[in-house]
């Protein structure tokens, strides 16, 4: 493999790589959220 072509393999996985962790901090932020509304919801039910 030429350091070209490691190049361009590097630059194509950084991106995927920043989106899978953005997408991670999306779903455990969504999932934080929705825990607490469920907490509040059982506080308020009782």
């Amino acid at each position: 493999m030429s350091a070209l072509e490691a190049g361009e393999e590097t630059c194509t996985y950084l991106p995927d790589l920043k989106y899978y962790e953005a997408s991670l901090e999306v779903a455990d932020a969504h999932f934080w959220a929705q825990t607490r509304a469920e907490e509040i919801a059982s506080l308020v039910a009782n």
